[in-house]
């Protein structure tokens, strides 16, 4: 009569180590994207605002330049994707990034497929600086002055309205 032979138990065997860390890895990475890890994926463009640009003329009046719809982004996950890798934007549609506080800024164009305005705006609601940003470029586009948002229009927008730094944001939260 043979003896049967001893199984090898499974931490010591190489192969069942090896399945076990590769599934637990595509388990993590589908956890990941199920809880909003960033995206190559180009997100719809979903309403969660409106904001409208306006300036003050000489004696105090507001002057309505021109309102959008905007997305916002509020929170790490969505700050990080921003736009990238979207194709297209309606011309009265934009983005507007919401940071806790005051201070220097710089965005960049990595993974954004179509040109923007980039216009950051202080606590004031006070555009303070824009730059004109470049599809996939990585150069690094700062503000002129400390800035606690920041709003994302196509590029050629703020010249085709006359929007300049001084001019004024009023968003209307729609979440």
């Amino acid at each position: 009569m043979k003896n049967k032979p001893t199984p090898t138990p499974f931490w010591k065997d190489p192969l069942k180590i090896s399945l076990l860390l590769i599934g637990l890895a595509i388990v993590t990475f589908l956890a990941w994207k199920g809880m909003g890890g960033t995206s190559t994926e180009a997100p719809e463009f979903k309403k969660e605002g409106e904001l409208t640009f306006y300036r003050m003329d000489s004696l105090g009046q507001r002057q309505d330049i021109v309102s959008i719809d905007i997305e916002m982004a509020d929170n790490t996950r969505e700050i990080t994707q921003g736009l990238m890798y979207r194709d297209e934007m309606e011309e009265r549609q934009g983005m507007l990034f919401v940071f806790r506080n005051m201070e220097s800024r710089s965005f960049w164009m990595k993974n954004t497929l179509i040109p923007l305005d980039i216009l950051f705006v202080d606590d004031k609601a006070r555009i303070v600086s824009i730059q004109e940003g470049k599809p996939l470029s990585e150069q690094s586009l700062p503000s002129e002055q400390p800035a606690k948002f920041v709003v994302e229009v196509n590029g050629g927008f703020c010249k085709q309205y006359g929007i300049e730094p001084g001019v004024r944001v009023q968003v209307k939260d729609m979440r």
